[in-house]
């Protein structure tokens, strides 16, 4: 009598094909090294596998998931806001009004959990910024997906008035994105955690402050 797969062997080969992959790279990357990462015989990887192409699939997938909740929970709390709250009105820009620093304190909580599924992820993360071939194919769906979404959840927080109304969500989109990838291929060369909170007080400060010099604030000396 044939012995039932093990129920979490396919967890185990992908967890342990994101540490391969991470230390020597996907095309360098052996299926029977991962299979004996995570303790199996590269027979028994093919039970659950037909490459380590379709490895990295289910890893994006799972990418894509992890990134999906996390935009989908800012998208729900902000849509509870608004109902709290109501609109935005440009007097709240002038006043710094309650309204305005819920919206501010609701973005700066999900930018932290954000870079915190960056961190979780940054492995897979490390084979999306090498990718070639059809995984290059299989990132870029990820990256369009992720920009489409944002697209549309920056048009409805402009509508809502809690960002100026001459912001083009397509160019910001591109933007954020962009810079979101550079920060999680900076987490990819880091042995420990970065500081979360002043990442997201410095991702606070560009998306709402931008670059320029702001009233109050003292303008650095040359020295």
């Amino acid at each position: 009598m044939a012995r039932p797969a093990n129920p979490d062997a396919a967890r185990r080969l992908l967890d342990a094909a994101r540490h391969v992959f991470a230390r020597d790279g996907f095309d360098h990357a052996r299926i029977q090294d991962i299979a004996a990462e995570a303790g199996f015989s590269k027979a028994a990887f093919y039970l659950y596998f037909e490459s380590k192409e379709k490895v990295f699939e289910r890893l994006m997938a799972e990418l894509f998931e992890a990134v999906s909740l996390s935009n989908n929970e800012r998208h729900s709390a902000f849509q509870g806001l608004v109902q709290r709250v109501g609109r935005c009105v440009e007097g709240d820009f002038r006043s710094g009004s309650e309204r305005l620093t819920a919206f501010t304190a609701l973005d700066h909580e999900y930018n932290r959990k954000a870079l915190e599924v960056l961190w979780d992820h940054r492995d897979v993360f490390a084979c999306v910024m090498d990718a070639s071939g059809e995984r290059r194919l299989v990132a870029d769906r990820f990256i369009e997906l992720s920009r489409a979404t944002l697209v549309e959840r920056l048009d409805e927080v402009v509508r809502a008035g809690f960002l100026r109304p001459d912001l083009d969500p397509e160019i910001c989109a591109e933007l954020m994105i962009g810079a979101w990838l550079q920060l999680a291929r900076r987490m990819t060369r880091l042995a420990e955690p970065p500081d979360f909170d002043h990442w997201t007080t410095q991702i606070d400060r560009f998306t709402s402050e931008g670059l320029g010099c702001m009233p109050g604030i003292p303008v650095a000396r040359e020295t």
